[in-house]
């Protein structure tokens, strides 16, 4: 069977997570200004459910986004964008 592709957006989000170590989904948004909101929203709501991101709620902060290091597709040999 052969593997999904995988969106851009999810490649450049888990390497922007990972870069910073953990951020807001705002900061994320602003970070990344040449997708909408909505796009990164998807992306990270995709991203959590593999378990591949972890999102927490922070009281006055929002959501906080951290990259879980060893997991999701993202780590496979050849498939991380550079």
């Amino acid at each position: 069977m052969a593997e999904a592709a995988i969106p851009i957006v999810d490649s450049v989000i888990c390497r922007e997570i990972t870069s910073v170590g953990t951020c807001t989904f705002d900061e994320l948004v602003s970070r990344l200004p040449t997708y909408s909101w909505v796009q990164v929203f998807s992306s990270v709501d995709r991203l959590s459910r593999q378990g591949t991101l972890s999102i927490s709620r922070m009281r006055g902060v929002g959501y906080v986004i951290v990259h879980r290091a060893g997991t999701g597709p993202f780590l496979r040999a050849g498939t991380a964008h550079s």
